[in-house]
C-alpha cells in the first residue's frame, strides 16, 4: 500500500544519507588533493619558447597516479578525462542527475587549442573540486537538518529539494577564488547568471554554508 512505499522511500533516502556521510572524509581528502594539484599546476607554469605557458603536466599526473602518455597532447587528454570523470562521479555520489558533469566528461577528453593549456586544466581542476565540495556541503547540511529536526520521515523531501536546487555551475562559482568570480560571471548569459544566483539562494535556505 501507500504506507509501504513511503517507508521504502524513507529507507532508500536514509541509505543514501548514510553513504554520503560515510564518504565525507574521502570527499574532503580528494578536495585537498585537488587543491595541492592546483598548487602543482601554478608552480609548474613557466615561460617557454615564444612566451608560451608550459604546465607541469607530468607532476600533475604523478599527483593523481595517472600513467604518463607518449606526448603532451595525450597527457592533456588523459588529465582532462580523469578530471571530468571525477566531477561526474562526485556529482553522482551526491545524488544529482549529473547531466552538466557528464557533458563536461564527454567534451573534456578531446584535445584542442582550448584544452591544450594550463588555464583550461585549471578550470577542470576547479570544476572537479567544486563538485566534491558541493557533495561535502550536502552531507554537512543534511546532517544539520537531521540533528535539528530529527525528522527522518521528512528527509526524502529535503533531499529532493536540495537536488532540485543544486546547480554544478553554482557550486563552481561558489568555490572560485574571489579574483575569478567576476570574470566567470561576465562570460555567462543572463539566464545562466540568474540560475546560479537562484541555486545559491535556495541552497542557503536549505542550510548550505550555515546559511551564509
Amino acid at each position: 500500500g501507500p504506507n509501504t512505499f513511503g517507508k521504502d522511500n524513507v529507507n532508500a533516502s536514509m541509505q543514501r544519507y548514510q553513504k554520503l556521510q560515510a564518504a565525507s572524509p574521502d570527499l574532503q581528502n580528494s578536495a585537498n588533493g585537488l587543491t595541492q594539484a592546483l598548487d602543482v599546476l601554478n608552480t609548474g607554469v613557466k615561460t617557454g619558447r615564444g612566451s608560451a605557458e608550459y604546465a607541469n603536466i607530468q607532476g600533475l599526473m604523478n599527483t593523481f597516479g595517472i600513467p604518463v602518455g607518449k606526448s603532451d597532447a595525450e597527457n592533456y587528454q588523459l588529465l582532462h578525462k580523469y578530471l571530468a570523470n571525477s566531477a561526474a562521479n562526485y556529482a553522482a555520489q551526491a545524488g544529482y542527475s549529473g547531466s552538466d558533469a557528464r557533458l563536461a566528461a564527454s567534451s573534456a577528453g578531446q584535445p584542442n587549442s582550448d584544452t591544450m593549456n594550463p588555464g583550461s586544466l585549471r578550470e577542470s581542476l576547479l570544476f572537479a573540486r567544486a563538485q566534491q565540495l558541493g557533495a561535502l556541503e550536502k552531507a554537512k547540511a543534511a546532517a544539520r537538518y537531521i540533528a535539528t529536526t530529527g525528522d527522518y520521515a521528512g528527509y526524502p523531501q529535503y533531499e529532493a529539494k536540495w537536488n532540485a536546487a543544486y546547480d554544478p555551475k553554482a557550486a563552481y562559482y561558489r568555490t572560485l577564488p574571489e579574483a575569478d568570480k567576476k570574470a566567470y560571471l561576465s562570460h555567462l548569459s543572463k539566464s545562466d547568471a540568474k540560475a546560479i544566483a537562484t541555486s545559491l539562494s535556495e541552497l542557503k535556505q536549505l542550510g548550505a554554508w550555515n546559511g551564509h
